[in-house]
């Protein structure tokens, strides 16, 4: 089997799987062996996740991991081009589908049983064919894609036609029209019924509540209210959440669906008008400036019904060990003197994130997307030389996973580099954001001091806005002669950037001890620290790290690696060297 579809694949391995909502789920992981049904597949691109143990990838890696594609065939494989994009349905097909509908008894009482009349089917050119329903959505007047729906006694199931086809807005082209708002609804069912109950502006999702496609976030920006009619489960909750932060909060609004969706509403016997008193009523995403205690314990617990994270957990442990979390909304500043390697423990910290499903966005200004791939290819694959082999490998574990590059385009000014950040974060679903490094963001300006106050200022509100954690990289002041580990205060720029971050991260590694040399100042021990102050969270603290300049990974030192690279530190005025917490934390300040 040369390059088997997903469908294809899945069948060849013999494992039971169904379609849903537009996805191939497979009963059981072939990774973790959870057998109820939480692995995913795109039946188009084969991309894959398990919602149980968080591996993702695609078809190739799948089956190079399964041992159906030797090292040989998977390097020819994943270098060949990808697959052209999908035709049109022919506009004869779209009619023979619907000619059989009209023909067919079975599926017009099906569509009518859900309130559905034979005028609103005529007019979205329904279609049909043995055990299923089709609902075409059309761009620019062309079919490009149909989604059956299966009929019942059988099992709700999903599949499209053309199966390569782009994942589109059902009645997208109302868009073009320019409409002042829009009605989101959660599937085609429900857009037909506020269609038909005399709403023309009005949209469905192609791929369910918990997903929507890139293509389907940037048209809905450009409209200036949209209101969001998801299912009031769970899964709408977390759906509609997730879509207006993309969208943008400030012009979405939550249709609080009294817990039934839009068409069982409708069946249920409400009318058109009872549906716009829901719309009058519908909420804004964008937070209220003054709550209550009551409206803060109904956000919270809104959050936790949606079950919204509150923070992403951080692998590097020394760095776990003194922040926590990640949080939604907070800035938090990595410092270090130069070359001591704060972009590669940026990167580390980033890619730990990715490996485990966050999408990261790393946004490097002093690097190429290339220049970056390489020292994070030697980090994922622990390698201390870097081959063509390691880069094909790329293709299957980086792009598999949440890491995603930004490139620097020159010339452009703070604000319009921040604003194409928070949209592609928006289009995209960035949850956590790298920002390397501060200072070319503010370089040049007049008056340094208050062009870096209020570029800290436009960061955190950004991280605000966004909901979403900001690394960010900044210079401390050039070191002095003893070049003691630098603290908060040492921040080079405005002293807003300590103030405005949820907390300074600082790295450091001392220089290696040398006797009369000029030079060694290009040499520094892989013993260093970690140094947390300003924690908005946490009362800080030190603790020991290990750079293994080797394969470019930050990791914690072995009881070995201290004893061979500590040295006493200076100024010390007759205390000891004392560590606490996991013995890997030194409690003096001033080390060196």
């Amino acid at each position: 089997m040369d390059s088997p579809s997903p469908q294809e694949y899945l069948r060849s391995k013999g494992w039971e799987f169904k379609e849903s909502a537009g996805q191939l789920v497979i009963k059981v992981c072939p990774k973790c062996g959870d057998a109820k049904g939480h692995f995913y597949m795109d039946p188009d691109e084969g991309a894959w996740f398990c919602h149980k143990c968080n591996e993702r990838g695609n078809l190739i890696t799948l089956r190079r991991d399964l041992g159906d594609l030797d090292r040989k065939e998977y390097r020819r494989v994943a270098l060949s081009p990808p697959r052209p994009k999908t035709d049109p349905v022919a506009p004869t097909a779209v009619g023979q589908y619907h000619s059989a509908f009209l023909k067919s008894r079975e599926a017009q009482e099906y569509m009518v049983g859900r309130g559905i009349s034979l005028e609103t089917c005529k007019a979205n050119r329904i279609g049909f064919k043995p055990g299923w329903i089709g609902y075409p959505t059309f761009q620019g007047g062309k079919c490009v894609v149909i989604k059956w729906r299966s009929l019942p006694p059988s099992a709700k199931t999903f599949r499209r036609e053309p199966s390569g086809a782009e994942s589109l807005l059902f009645n997208g082209d109302v868009l073009k029209t320019n409409p002042p708002e829009v009605i989101v609804a959660e599937g085609e069912m429900d857009a037909l019924t506020l269609l038909q109950a005399g709403f023309p502006n009005v949209v469905g999702i192609p791929t369910g509540a918990s997903s929507l496609p890139e293509g389907c976030i940037i048209p809905l920006q450009k409209v200036p209210k949209v209101f969001l009619a998801y299912d009031p489960d769970p899964a709408g909750t977390r759906g509609a959440e997730a879509a207006a932060k993309r969208i943008g909060a400030h012009k979405c609004f939550r249709v609080a669906m009294p817990g039934m969706d839009v068409n069982d509403f409708s069946q249920a016997g409400n009318t058109a008008e009872a549906f716009r008193q829901l719309l009058a009523d519908a909420a804004p995403f964008e937070e209220p400036w003054v709550l209550t205690f009551d409206d803060v314990f109904t956000e919270r617990e809104r959050r936790k019904a949606a079950g919204e994270q509150a923070g992403f957990r951080i692998g590097f442990r020394p760095l776990a060990d003194l922040i926590g979390t990640f949080k939604p909304g907070n800035v938090y500043i990595l410092a270090a003197y130069p070359k001591i390697g704060k972009t590669i423990l940026a990167m580390n910290v980033t890619w730990d994130l990715s490996r485990r499903g966050v999408k990261t966005l790393f946004f490097c200004m002093e690097m190429t997307p290339e220049e970056v791939a390489a020292p994070l290819l030697h980090h994922a694959f622990r390698a201390s030389t870097l081959t063509e082999e390691h880069w094909v490998r790329g293709l299957g574990e980086v792009s598999r996973s949440g890491f995603l590059f930004a490139r620097n385009r020159y010339g452009l000014r703070r604000a319009e580099v921040l604003e194409r950040l928070r949209e592609d974060v928006h289009v995209r679903g960035i949850q956590f954001l790298v920002i390397d490094n501060f200072h070319f963001l503010t370089r040049g300006a007049k008056d340094a001091t208050a062009e870096e106050a209020a570029a800290s200022m436009d960061i955190k509100i950004l991280a605000d806005d966004l909901k979403i954690p900001i690394l960010l990289v900044v210079h401390p002041r050039k070191a002095d002669r003893e070049e003691r580990m630098p603290t908060f205060q040492d921040l080079r720029g405005s002293a807003a950037l300590g103030a405005d971050a949820s907390a300074v991260i600082v790295l450091h590694r001392p220089l290696v001890e040398t006797e009369g040399d000029e030079e060694a100042d290009a040499t520094r021990k892989p013993l260093g620290f970690l140094r947390v102050d300003a924690h908005r969270f946490g009362g800080g603290g030190i603790r020991r790290v290990f750079f293994d300049t080797a394969t470019l990974t930050f990791r914690e030192p072995t009881e070995e690696e201290i004893t061979k690279y500590a040295s006493r530190p200076k100024n010390l005025r007759g205390k000891a060297n004392q560590y606490r917490g996991n013995g890997v934390a030194a409690s003096i300040a001033g080390i060196q």
